[in-house]
């Protein structure tokens, strides 16, 4: 299916422009979070919206690490990772093909409500 395609497309072109944009991080750092904010977050924002499950996985991936590269970028979202324990880790449960994983994603995004921003949520999950 030719959508299907301009979605893999997609995530292969924002997952190079992560990280490239990680690479230079410190060479621009105010040009660089212009283009974090402006660029890769808004391309985030729209593949986690995608309806095919793989395009959605594999923008949650991107999302997390967007969020932990780029806290400013997704405020409050590194709170919602979890390096020790991938049981916890909301972004690999929210991207795991299983519907009961996915749903401990959203009970422990509820549970965690006061420590993301409401605008956090809602730009990338709304």
């Amino acid at each position: 299916d030719d959508d299907d395609d301009d979605d893999d497309d997609a995530i292969v072109g924002l997952d190079a422009t992560a990280a490239r944009a990680l690479k230079h991080a410190a060479a621009s750092e105010a040009s660089l979070g212009a283009a974090v904010i402006g660029v890769l977050a808004p391309g985030v924002r729209g593949l986690l919206r995608s309806p095919d499950k793989v395009t959605r996985g594999e923008a949650v991936g991107v999302f997390r690490r967007l969020a932990i590269a780029w806290p400013t970028a997704a405020p409050g979202a590194a709170k919602l990772a979890d390096d020790d324990d991938p049981e916890k880790d909301f972004f690999l449960n929210m991207a795991h093909l299983q519907a009961h994983r996915r749903c401990k994603a959203l009970r422990a995004l509820s549970s965690r409500a006061g420590s993301v921003p409401p605008d956090t949520v809602v730009g990338y999950f709304a």
